[in-house]
């Protein structure tokens, strides 16, 4: 899987969060996959659609990377949970 260009249509926000995670993609369907800073897999989930929010406020404060993977890319980000 080829890392996603910065020309890419993904976007995840805000960041920092506190409640509510958005992800956006263009290119669908595509995996959304949380994990904590130790590596633990926190969610594991198939995205149907462009847009998909993800509840965070059960999330304890902390860094968290989510990876985004569509059909010819990947993508891994930093979130930060307030």
């Amino acid at each position: 899987i080829k890392e996603i260009a910065a020309d890419s249509k993904i976007n995840v926000f805000p960041n920092p969060v506190t409640a509510m995670l958005n992800v956006y993609n263009t290119t669908y369907p595509y995996s959304v996959i949380i994990y904590n800073i130790a590596g633990q897999k926190l969610l594991d989930k198939t995205i149907t659609d462009t847009n998909y929010s993800i509840d965070m406020s059960a999330y304890q404060k902390g860094m968290y990377i989510i990876r985004v993977i569509s059909k010819n890319s990947a993508a891994n980000k930093i979130i930060i949970k307030e």
